[in-house]
């Protein structure tokens, strides 16, 4: 039987997520991203490789049951990952309809280059969802 992925209603990287579980454990009722990003410009006085803390949230529809989920960052010009996490386990339940947030961090990725980057949301071990940003060299 064919796997039937989720729909990924979005995927944001940032420099903070805050989770608002207003008293209910496990269940968050508002999530704040702080610092939205798509290009990193490294300051003039660093150089490569720049090292630097990213978070990731995504949001699935249509996930059900148990289910592995991952990031991997990987450079366009090479597609070498310069980052991969371990898949960690997540049960969706059973209600297709839910949407289900997926927060991650990720420290001290290592750009090694100026280059545009795809973030990769793994699902089961198929990549459903990647987001660009782009890493540039900070002016003098």
């Amino acid at each position: 039987m064919a796997q039937i992925l989720p729909v990924v209603r979005s995927m944001t990287v940032c420099d903070y997520i805050t989770v608002d579980y207003g008293g209910t454990p496990g269940r968050p009722e508002r999530v704040s991203l702080e610092g939205i990003v798509s290009t990193i410009r490294v300051p003039a006085d660093q150089s490569f490789p720049f090292t630097r803390d990213l978070r990731v949230f995504v949001q699935l529809a249509e996930a059900r049951g148990a289910s592995e989920i991952g990031l991997a960052i990987r450079g366009d010009s090479t597609q070498d990952a310069i980052y991969s996490s371990d898949d960690r386990r997540v049960d969706f339940g059973n209600d297709p309809i839910a949407v289900r947030g997926n927060p991650f961090r990720i420290f001290r990725v290592k750009f090694p280059q100026p280059d545009y980057y795809s973030v990769q949301f793994r699902y089961n071990g198929a990549v459903i969802a990647e987001q660009p940003i782009r890493v540039i060299g900070g002016e003098p």
